[in-house]
């Protein structure tokens, strides 16, 4: 309630400020220039050596054509002062995302936030915006693979509070801000997160650290993530992600792992990807308790069309458990499936 109320002050110090600041005249071409309109939707057909769907990452079906997601962005830029994101989601994909609100309006809500850059250093950050855990989107045609790995699959989509952006200096920036419960817009349960990123970026190189702790009802929960981007040179480049997340309830959950990705873009339509995973789940997300898992993942991000995105893959999940409902066998502990996923984006 108190981040509720907080989040509500700022807001309305901040749509004071627009509406002495929008007193300045402004053409209609301007204002033409200061709004834009984003829309993406994607799709799939999967095929799986088990016969089901995947419970290592967002897939739901198989053997059959299936919607993944639409999405629809609306931003506005007052002068590079203040403005708005609205971006709404629809769809199995997003509804795996999004769908924690009690299956009302704000389940369509991906995210929806105002700012005001308060001078070249300081930003002000105040709605639901995704979450800066996690190296994957869940939009296809912004990832190098349609399916997501597992760990990126486990952590929170969105965030929901307030933050301050500070760009220390070209290379430096960090940010700082107070959350309520992640992956819901309105409380389910009372709770405060503080959520810390610092990001160093140069020329090829970047690189970033981020925590988030919190307390919901009588347990804790922390994410700690390193995230590192390295372009090795105009046609290939590597990516790690490190991810630890805990819960410390009545019995302690947390799940810690590690994904290494490399692509290699021959063409500029044209990369072909690699995707390494390894994790251990105490009982965090939807595995079994102490499940240890790897995986790997080849495929293609083929741009065929100036919006038209396609994503061939094959994929390979083994665990030390036996996790996967198998059409004959019952539990196995290995699924083989590939995939192909189209994605058009406007």
């Amino acid at each position: 309630m108190i981040l509720h109320k907080l989040s509500s002050a700022v807001l309305f110090q901040v749509i004071i400020i627009n509406l002495v600041v929008s007193q300045d005249s402004i053409t209609t071409d301007e204002l033409k220039k200061t709004f834009a309109i984003k829309a993406n939707v994607d799709g799939y057909f999967r095929h799986s050596s088990t016969g089901f769907a995947s419970p290592t990452f967002l897939i739901l079906e198989h053997m059959k054509p299936s919607l993944g997601s639409f999405n629809v962005e609306l931003t506005y830029d007052h002068r590079n002062k203040f403005g708005f994101m609205l971006n709404l989601a629809a769809g199995p994909r997003a509804k795996q995302f999004y769908s924690l609100d009690n299956n009302n309006i704000l389940n369509h809500i991906k995210q929806a936030y105002f700012y005001y850059n308060l001078n070249d250093k300081l930003k002000v950050i105040v709605g639901n915006s995704t979450a800066f855990i996690g190296y994957e989107y869940d939009e296809p045609h912004l990832n190098l693979f349609y399916s997501n790995s597992y760990i990126n699959s486990a952590t929170p989509a969105t965030f929901n509070g307030m933050n301050l952006e500070i760009m220390i200096d070209e290379n430096w920036t960090y940010n700082i801000g107070v959350y309520s419960e992640p992956d819901y817009k309105i409380d389910n349960i009372p709770g405060v997160h503080i959520g810390n990123i610092l990001s160093w970026k140069k020329d090829n190189f970047s690189n970033s650290l981020g925590f988030m702790i919190g307390k919901i009802d009588y347990y804790r929960v922390g994410y700690i993530e390193y995230l590192m981007d390295y372009a090795i040179n105009d046609k290939n480049s590597l990516a790690l992600e490190l991810l630890t997340a805990r819960s410390s309830s009545i019995e302690s959950n947390n799940i810690s792992g590690m994904n290494i990705y490399f692509s290699h873009a021959p063409k500029d339509y044209l990369s072909l990807n690699l995707r390494g995973e390894y994790y251990v789940d105490n009982n965090y997300y939807f595995l079994a308790d102490r499940v240890n898992g790897k995986g790997i993942c080849f495929g293609a991000k083929v741009k065929l069309f100036k919006y038209f995105y396609i994503f061939p893959e094959i994929r390979y999940d083994k665990t030390n458990r036996s996790v996967f409902t198998h059409y004959t066998k019952g539990f196995i502990n290995n699924d083989f499936s590939g995939l192909i996923g189209i994605s058009i984006a406007y």
